[in-house]
């Protein structure tokens, strides 16, 4: 078996898939060591629970990230995407929030270029015409 860059990723989607799977057909278990305690407990009751809007909302997010990866380019494009996602989520220490995704995205995109060789355009398509 060769190894390429997406032979990890496709690998945990499948284990990902394959483990939800499990989950979903065994059977519930209604002992008292797997009961939930604490304000879990609302949220896991109902779907009218869940918050929605964060999770459709990233999902959004995450759409509009992978259509401007190209035109923004991929230092832009991914300091945004987990700043604006920070945001979603509740973070509001915006000074703590917007260098950790900066340096998150540079490290990312250094790994990827440099170490692995794999060229990612760091930046705007505009610079690359």
């Amino acid at each position: 078996l060769a190894m390429k860059p997406n032979t990890l990723p496709i690998g945990l989607a499948v284990a990902g898939m394959i483990c939800s799977a499990v989950l979903l057909v065994m059977p519930d278990s209604s002992s008292e060591e797997n009961k939930v305690i604490g304000s879990d407990q609302k949220y896991l009751e109902s779907p009218e629970n869940y918050e929605w809007g964060k999770g459709i909302g990233l999902l959004i997010l995450a759409v509009i990230y992978a259509l401007s990866l190209r035109q923004a380019g991929f230092l832009i494009a991914t300091s945004l995407f987990l700043s604006i996602g920070g945001l979603m989520l509740g973070e509001r220490k915006v000074w703590i929030l917007l260098p950790v995704s900066c340096l998150a995205s540079f490290l990312v995109w250094y790994l990827v270029d440099e170490v692995l060789s794999i060229f990612m355009r760091p930046w705007p398509m505009i610079f690359y015409q």
